[in-house]
């Protein structure tokens, strides 16, 4: 069973949350898409700031690990380390993202699945399931 938390845009002048604009389920822990393509990772999910912060250290820890004459294994080694770490860290990032972008956490929820996810959350909270499901 997974964890995932739940996430919905504020918008207006008291800031209460739009069911128009949609929910978002980020599930907790590692995520291998953004292990395998980090910089893609963050582009798709519109994180700019951060897939420019991802994409330099790419290109800064590979330019350092050449420069000082690294030998190939032990770059691939790094790189992956860097990698793993991204994956660790890729849907908190994600989190403080939509947070910057005005997004309310409203919970979470334990499911197998996404989909599954969505569904508890909507048997918990039935008033949002006419303006999600309609």
């Amino acid at each position: 069973m997974r964890i995932y938390t739940v996430h919905m845009k504020r918008t207006g002048q008291g800031k209460k949350s739009d069911p128009d604009q949609g929910l978002v389920l980020i599930k907790e822990g590692f995520s291998w898409p953004a292990f395998f393509l980090s910089g893609l990772w963050a582009l798709w999910h519109r994180m700019w700031f951060w897939a420019a912060i991802i994409i330099a250290a790419n290109v800064a820890l590979s330019l350092a690990l050449s420069r000082f004459g690294i030998d190939a294994t032990s770059q691939s080694i790094i790189a992956f380390g860097f990698a793993v770490i991204i994956g660790i860290i890729a849907n908190d990032l994600r989190r403080r993202s939509l947070s910057y972008k005005e997004y309310r956490e409203f919970g979470v929820v334990a499911a197998d699945d996404i989909s599954a996810a969505e569904g508890r959350f909507f048997d918990h909270n039935p008033h949002w399931v006419s303006a999600f499901r309609s």
